[in-house]
């Protein structure tokens, strides 16, 4: 996808030729001998007293020419430029989404402990000198003595960092008595907001793909607005005359859970073929996601001078870029979609340092690897290259 550092911009400003018009301008029609005529050598009053002008203006030219011109091109937009693109188009950011889960509050004590909706909990942030993640009760109950409690609760700010692992939520925050807290399971769904570049391609898909009526881009284009998703696939016909079949990954291209799955099926086609849902009546629409299928590398990599796999002999380490290159490729594909050896040579020669790449395999196999609708391919074991 362009880039805001390719857009060419329509005029071109330098200080030398902002710093030339400012010292014509000021001596203009006088004669050296004026007494009001500046002396205008860099190091001068005048050059000292307006050099720091010339310097901000040619940033505002920079700006207008560029930065600003790109911002009305949806291609080169950002931040948000975004954001107006989308009212325009009527596809707004996905908003950031707090985490949720259950916890399970015990009393050691003797007496009830009454826990309101609004106690709070917390876990560790990732940063040991920032504060704990915290996470508010939904609604709250009456904890016996020896007895647990499950409670919902959800987290105080939304963001993927609300995202813990089971038994992380281990610190009672409010004022509870005795009580301890832990969470038998993750606590899930939280998102941060859409970055750019996948909002940025959904917004482009407005004008890239035919809409309307139940096409293919109109599936696509309302699973990745639903929250979590990242990235869909659409089999029409596969199941018949009438069927479709969305299949989901999140933003990293890894399965999704059932309840987002549910929650998309609710949305496009609750009661088969009925039109209930968004999808169009008499089509039967199937929501899915995809399971991961492993994808084994190996090659023989021939390097040039002053490079190698490990670094030894003072030479530049290749194996980060190696894996990075190969990771980036596999990653890239969306589910049901092959896995190809001559991609992955053509990854790996792109690596600086790189001489040849030959006896390469996956999966031990030298061909290519076929990968089923409903299957998302990931690097797995890591790759051995020798």
């Amino acid at each position: 996808m362009p880039a805001l550092a390719e857009f060419q911009p329509l005029f071109t400003e330098s200080i030398d030729t902002i710093r030339a018009r400012i010292d014509a301008n000021v001596n203009a029609g006088l004669d050296p001998t004026d007494v009001r005529f500046q002396d205008t050598i860099p190091g001068s009053f005048f050059w000292d007293h307006t050099q720091t002008f010339a310097m901000e203006a040619e940033f505002l030219w920079d700006f207008a020419s560029t930065e600003l011109v790109a911002s009305f091109f949806l291609p080169f937009s950002w931040g948000i430029y975004l954001d107006y693109w989308g009212e325009l188009l009527d596809v707004a950011r996905k908003a950031p989404v707090k985490a949720s889960g259950v916890v399970e509050f015990t009393n050691p004590s003797a007496a009830p402990v009454i826990v309101g909706p609004g106690s709070q909990v917390g876990a560790l942030a990732p940063d040991e000198e920032s504060e704990p993640l915290t996470y508010v009760v939904t609604v709250g109950g009456t904890v016996a003595p020896a007895a647990t409690v499950a409670m919902a609760v959800e987290a105080f700010d939304p963001g993927s960092l609300f995202n813990v692992g089971a038994n992380s939520v281990t610190l009672v925050l409010s004022g509870l008595g005795a009580l301890t807290v832990n969470n038998p399971a993750p606590m899930t769904g939280g998102e941060d907001e859409e970055l750019d570049e996948p909002y940025k391609a959904r917004l482009l898909l407005e004008f890239s793909a035919q809409r309307g009526g139940g096409t293919q881009a109109d599936y696509v284009a309302e699973a990745l607005a639903f929250p979590s998703v990242g990235h869909a696939v659409v089999q029409p016909v596969w199941d018949g005359a009438g069927t479709v079949r969305v299949i989901i990954t999140d933003p990293n291209n890894d399965p999704l859970s059932g309840t987002v799955v549910a929650a998309l099926q609710a949305q496009m086609d609750p009661l088969p073929a009925n039109g209930l849902g968004t999808a169009p009546i008499n089509s039967t629409v199937t929501v899915a996601t995809a399971a991961f299928t492993n994808i084994a590398v190996a090659a023989t990599i021939s390097y040039e001078a002053g490079y190698s796999e490990d670094g030894a002999g003072g030479t530049e380490p290749l194996a980060d870029a190696l894996l990075a290159a190969v990771t980036e490729y596999v990653d890239s594909l969306e589910p049901g979609e092959d896995v190809q050896r001559n991609r992955v040579i053509s990854a790996l020669i792109e690596v600086r340092g790189v001489y040849d790449v030959t006896a390469l395999t996956l999966n031990t196999g030298g061909g290519d690897v076929a990968v089923a609708p409903l299957e998302v391919p990931t690097l797995s074991p890591a790759p051995v290259f020798s």
